[in-house]
């Protein structure tokens, strides 16, 4: 992906729009190979990297690991060290990604459970137990779909780490965490410093859509401060289109194109403008939603 990213920029394209998000191959810091093509793109071939900021706002979780009940597992708040995913039926997908703040290697090893609810007790149903020893990445993942209707969660576990780790899960298309923190629930890699991060706004509304997530991204090497000022923009989603149908096409997946189709109009009116001031054009004209000015829900506005 960082090499056709570049190779689009070489071959002269102004505007590329991608509604691409990975999970677990950076630390959302804004480095990384895919980040770091993406800022060559813009600072050395001009190309403006319209960017989806991603859908994960309602299920996010980052913070330091605590333990004060001395199990070994994470909690979420002082008396639960299970993260609650609700009642949920047969065939619900289940995708989560945990990283942790020790890239690009790490002998700090966590492990994930995927926990059901028995009605007394919490049963482990799955499990990411990747070894990290020092030459492994710090991720653990679960990916999968429910087998039966009842109560699901997960925990975090030190497994053998210092416990001074951020840790920062995130779900993919699935049920709302119980214990959510929207900040700094930005996709890699909407991270990158020159990526035009773009934020979802109902197209009817105009208000900003529950799940866009919101900034700032994770500080230097996926702290908990320090972060960049991302989303930069919001664009309209739940959109007409030929091949979805009437308000079907929704996320911040609907809400780059529009964007990039905005820069694209800029770049054919004002082609001398670089691709930082045709962003900055954009921002500087942009609708102005929630608080005054920026922030990190709506960027500058839609």
């Amino acid at each position: 992906m960082a090499q056709q990213i570049v190779q689009l920029a070489q071959a002269g394209n102004r505007v590329i729009s991608s509604s691409i998000g990975f999970y677990l191959e950076e630390p959302g810091d804004g480095t990384g190979a895919v980040s770091s093509a993406i800022n060559t793109a813009t600072n050395t071939h001009g190309a403006l990297y319209c960017q989806a900021a991603g859908n994960q706002a309602l299920y996010h979780w980052d913070g330091l690991f605590t333990d004060p009940d001395g199990n070994g597992t994470l909690n979420f708040t002082s008396l639960a060290d299970v993260n609650q995913l609700g009642y949920l039926p047969p065939g619900t997908p289940i995708n989560l990604f945990l990283r942790w703040n020790d890239w690009p290697t790490s002998d700090q090893d966590y492990d994930l459970y995927l926990l059901f609810s028995t009605g007394t007790s919490w049963q482990v149903i799955a499990v990411s137990e990747f070894e990290q020893t020092g030459t492994q990445p710090p991720v653990e993942f679960i990916s999968g779909t429910t087998s039966s209707t009842g109560y699901y969660g997960f925990a975090i576990v030190k497994y053998s780490a210092n416990g001074n780790q951020v840790l920062d899960i995130m779900g993919h298309n699935m049920p709302s965490f119980q214990f959510n923190r929207p900040q700094r629930s930005l996709v890699d890699p909407a991270t990158a410093d020159r990526s035009f991060s773009v934020a979802a706004v109902d197209v009817s509304s105009l208000v900003r859509e529950s799940y866009s997530s919101q900034g700032p991204t994770h500080g230097p090497g996926g702290s908990l401060t320090g972060g960049r000022a991302k989303p930069r923009i919001s664009g309209f989603a739940n959109v007409d289109t030929w091949s979805y149908g009437p308000g079907q096409f929704n996320g911040t997946s609907a809400a780059t194109p529009h964007v990039a189709g905005a820069a694209a109009l800029v770049r054919q009116a004002f082609p001398a403008l670089s691709a930082l001031s045709v962003m900055q054009w954009l921002e500087g004209r942009a609708l102005d939603r929630g608080v005054a000015g920026y922030d990190y829900l709506y960027g500058w506005g839609r």
